[in-house]
This record gives structure tokens, sequence and C-alpha cells, in this order.
């Protein structure tokens, strides 16, 4: 009897799936055909939410609604709330800024911006 609930089990036991843990993964419920429940990160409305896993391959973000939340809820995402000062804009050779043309623009946090300016 013990060798027929294992063999029911099996594909029960989640071969092959993919626990990311990751704010930004997207679930995939894989090819199997189980309903388990599993949790994500929706992006666009900033809340963690419910999908289903068939039980083999594809990607499981969160196994607990708990631990989603713990991982990406309330989290504030540092770059929205700072300004970025401009240290230095310069041509694409590197020389000092002419108002026309293509422009880089580098930012006290280190990253930069490109502009084409028509004049």
């Amino acid at each position: 009897m013990n060798k027929i609930l294992l063999i029911l089990a099996i594909p029960f036991l989640g071969f092959g799936q993919i626990v990311t843990e990751s704010c930004i993964s997207i679930p995939d419920p894989g090819m199997c055909f189980a309903a388990i429940s599993i949790y994500y990160f929706d992006q666009n409305t900033g809340q963690c939410e419910e999908s289903i896993w068939g039980g083999c391959n594809g990607l499981v973000p969160f196994w607990t609604l708990e631990d989603c939340q713990n991982n990406c809820e309330n989290i504030l995402i540092a770059e929205i709330y700072t300004t970025k000062k401009i240290v230095k804009v310069i041509n694409m050779l590197g020389g000092e800024m002419i108002n026309k043309g293509f422009q880089l623009y580098i930012y006290d946090d280190g990253s930069m911006e490109k502009k084409y300016i028509l004049r």
C-alpha cells in the first residue's frame, strides 16, 4: 500500500521547479496539471497575488503569501525618491557642452543620460 501511495505522489513532488524568491519573477505553471497555490509580486498593483503552479517544471516566485509580502511589499525604491544632480554635460567626444547635437549628462549617482538637441 505504501508503494502505491508513493507512486501516486511522484507527480506532485515538484521535479524541476525553480524557486526564485524574487520580486520581479513572473510565475510559470509548468507542464503538469496539479493546482498548487503559489504567490508572486504584481509590479502593476504593488501587491502580492496568488497564482497556480502545475507541480513540475515552471517557476515559483514564492511558496507563501507571507514570504512574498515580507520580501516585496512596502519596499521603497531609493532612486524614485532621490534627486539627481548633474555633475557634467559633455559632447560625444568628451568636450565641453555646446547647446546643440549629441550630449551626455553625467549625474552624481553615477548614472548617465543621452540627449540629442536640435537648435
